[in-house]
């Protein structure tokens, strides 16, 4: 969730290692692929138009879907609170690399350890970036 700076470069590194993206979104949109996403089509049809919508290495998807969507890790890299009470029952992801600041809410939290669900917090996963802004 969220391919700007920061979610354009996980998807990079993970699909250059072998990993397999199945879906991303951004204000502009999201857009699915069950056999994966060609991360530099996806990144170069972005910069071409500014937007992830008539990118056709995939399907458009509704990007409230996008963090409830089949897939093993799911990788909040944009919004705080986009895990919630009212969602986080409905997450398949068997773990969750909070690269936003803050994307599980207490409550969500709470519903997500009882399912089982394994959370990196963000205090781990998105130091390194919060050290670089403070220097900047």
């Amino acid at each position: 969730m969220g391919f700007g700076n920061v979610g354009s470069w996980v998807a990079r590194l993970i699909h250059e290692r072998g990993g397999k993206i199945v879906a991303v979104s951004e204000v502009t949109g999201a857009v699915k692929n069950p056999n994966g996403i060609d991360i530099p089509a996806l990144l170069g049809h972005k910069e071409k138009t500014g937007s992830l919508s008539s990118f056709d290495g995939g399907d458009i998807m509704d990007a409230d879907e996008l963090l409830v969507h089949e897939c093993d890790v799911l990788i909040p890299c944009a919004l705080g609170g986009v895990l919630n009470r009212e969602n986080a029952g409905d997450v398949k992801a068997k773990f969750i690399i909070e690269v936003a600041n803050h994307p599980t809410d207490p409550e969500a939290d709470e519903i997500l350890s009882k399912k089982g669900v394994i959370i990196l917090p963000d205090i781990y996963a998105n130091a390194g970036g919060v050290t670089v802004s403070y220097f900047e």
